[in-house]
């Protein structure tokens, strides 16, 4: 079974954005087609605020983001897609350090 990782998803889309961006045409269609079909609340836990770090059918979500690394990404491609986005107040919360970031603070 392929276990979806939301990290690897955002890199892969970020990845396809700049090339979509670069190469125009064809390159945007791919990219939007790809985009709309990610499901980005399936990785959401509204109860935490927070995303799961992967997703699998028949247990859910798994692990969580409650730190603050490379996944900045993720956060903007979540808020942001046509289809399935997150609350646009999570990526308000993270700017505004009200966030739970292992400590770190807004100042």
């Amino acid at each position: 079974m392929i276990t979806p990782s939301i990290m690897d998803t955002s890199i892969l889309l970020s990845g396809a954005l700049t090339a979509a961006e670069y190469f125009k045409d064809e390159a945007q269609v791919l990219f939007e087609e790809l985009y709309s079909r990610d499901n980005w609340q399936k990785y959401y836990d509204e109860d935490r605020n927070l995303f799961y770090m992967g997703y699998q059918e028949d247990t859910g979500g798994f692990g969580q983001w409650d730190m603050y690394a490379e996944q900045l990404m993720q956060y903007i491609l979540g808020v942001v897609p046509p289809t399935f986005p997150v609350p646009p107040g999570f990526v308000r919360m993270v700017t505004m350090g009200q966030f739970p970031l292992a400590g770190l603070s807004a100042r």
